[in-house]
């Protein structure tokens, strides 16, 4: 089974032929059929024609991609969800979902859609994401806003509004954001369990910069947090604005207090510093630094000191906060 991404409860991944006759069912629902009429099926080949295509387009990495939704305690296909390109506009896409009515308004929609937006931003080069409501389906309204999608406009007369009900236009803006940490340090540890852009460094001066270097030749980030432990902190971050080599010294273009302010909002007491050591995190952030300046990159970076895990009084709810602050450094 080609599994593309995870969630807390679903797992998401390509069509397969089996799929034909739940996914046709599940289209045929009242619910479905009233709120996205031109998504229903005419039969069952026409189905399994649809999965033959969905599937070669995940194959081949290009859109509209469109992926079944599993439920992980049961393995059942309960929906399905989606992206397509918004004509004549590069770096947009409209995403798209439906759950079936037996596993509705349990909440796995909001988390498909939040895993499904950060999966298409890290993945594609896509920048905007738009939803389509038809006016009415509340249901729907909501999950748009809890994902952090904001209305934008109403349109009439559009081909996904046979009834002339209006449909409701939702748009969010996704910053891409690349996380780095030492290998094997509490900053691996923290910053695992969300489907950011990770790149795990080899805790060697040289290659853990090379490597960065490498990424950021490959691929465009609007922010990369980069993060290694401090031995003399508890349960508090250090934001760093400086790196130094020699008299050389490199200072960063992000607003380390806004990362301070959001830091403190979920709890994490957070002191903004001059001081990122001699040793692996210094030569990083200053490399880092360094490229980013010369290459003329859109790019800020900034290092975050986090405490080893034995100076983290609740693990778990330390790494839920830094977390969360990664998830509205994607939405600044």
């Amino acid at each position: 089974m080609n599994y593309i991404f995870e969630t807390q409860h679903l797992r998401v991944r390509s069509f397969i032929s089996n799929d034909a006759i739940v996914l046709y069912q599940n289209h045929l629902e009242e619910e479905i059929k009233k709120w996205i009429p031109n998504e229903s099926y005419a039969d069952l080949e026409e189905t399994q024609e649809a999965i033959s295509f969905y599937g070669a387009c995940v194959d081949k990495g290009q859109l509209p991609y469109v992926l079944a939704i599993e439920l992980k305690e049961t393995r059942e296909l309960i929906g399905d969800t989606g992206v397509n390109e918004v004509e004549g506009a590069p770096g947009e896409v409209e995403i798209g979902y439906s759950i079936c009515k037996k596993y509705s308004g349990r909440g796995f929609a909001t988390e498909v859609v939040l895993a499904m937006a950060d999966f298409v931003v890290n993945n594609f080069d896509v920048k905007v994401l738009y939803g389509r409501v038809m006016r009415g389906n509340n249901a729907s309204v909501r999950i748009m806003e809890k994902c952090g999608f904001e209305f934008v406009r109403e349109e009439f007369g559009a081909e996904d509004d046979p009834y002339g009900k209006g449909m409701l236009v939702y748009r969010k803006v996704c910053n891409k954001v690349l996380l780095t940490a030492f290998s094997g340090t509490s900053a691996e540890a923290l910053i695992q369990g969300r489907k950011h852009r990770l790149l795990l460094l080899p805790n060697d001066k040289v290659k853990d910069s090379e490597l960065l270097i490498k990424t950021l030749s490959k691929e465009a980030f609007d922010y990369i947090v980069s993060f290694g432990q401090r031995p003399n902190i508890k349960n508090k971050v250090h934001i760093e604005t400086t790196a130094k080599v020699g008299e050389l010294c490199m200072d960063t273009k992000f607003d380390c207090s806004w990362l301070q302010s959001v830091f403190e909002q979920k709890c994490i007491d957070a002191k903004i510093s001059g001081n990122t050591g001699t040793s692996f995190c210094n030569q990083l952030y200053f490399n880092g630094l360094k490229y980013i300046n010369q290459s003329g990159l859109n790019t800020q970076m900034v290092f975050v000191h986090v405490p080893f895990l034995k100076n983290v009084d609740d693990f778990e709810g330390f790494r839920e906060k830094v977390l969360e602050v990664i998830d509205e450094l994607k939405c600044k």
